[in-house]
């Protein structure tokens, strides 16, 4: 909703969206702090699938939101420059509106969208809102915790603002290059 108040207000040409971010994959190579850029980014709870639409899909949307080419390949060149200590991930980001804590709804989420690498509570209905106005965008998130960990709340507050500071100065980069 403020997305589309601050589009029709001002002259918004570009949309970044960062934060943080739990990862699913704790088993590959992604760990706490790793910076994820959205290749695209979807909605894991939401479901009309009884009228033929593919899980996540909301009607009149795509499935899944496709980040902008142009902003995605400048921040694969920022990576490049500025992030050498900082693994950095490109996939996609889901988003959902509830914390996810337990293994059933971990199971779910990546019985349905098996290459996801992290979830969060805003990115697709951003994306959503871009896509509407056809403003090019791009989401970056810090791992702050992985939902399947016993120790979830422990390493959530532990390292949320390392996480954060990952994804800000991949905005501010970004920024600077736009």
């Amino acid at each position: 909703m403020w997305n589309s108040y601050i589009i029709a207000k001002y002259k918004i040409t570009h949309i970044i969206n960062s934060g943080t971010a739990g990862g699913l994959q704790e088993s590959s190579n992604i760990k706490i702090s790793d910076i994820i850029i959205s290749s695209q980014t979807a909605f894991h709870d939401f479901n009309l699938t009884q009228f033929d639409y593919q899980i996540g899909q909301v009607p009149g949307f795509p499935q899944k939101f496709e980040s902008d080419k142009t902003l995605l390949n400048k921040v694969i060149s920022i990576i490049k420059d500025k992030f050498q200590n900082v693994n950095v991930h490109i996939g996609l980001i889901l988003t959902g509106d509830q914390f996810i804590e337990d293994e059933k709804q971990i199971e779910k989420i990546k019985n349905d969208f098996k290459d996801a690498l992290a979830v969060e509570m805003e990115s697709a209905a951003i994306a959503q809102v871009a896509y509407t106005f056809n403003i090019p965008f791009i989401v970056t998130r810090s791992i702050s915790d992985f939902p399947n960990n016993k120790n979830n709340y422990i390493d959530f507050n532990k390292f949320l603002q390392d996480a954060s500071k990952n994804s800000a100065k991949m905005v501010r980069e970004l920024i600077k290059s736009i």
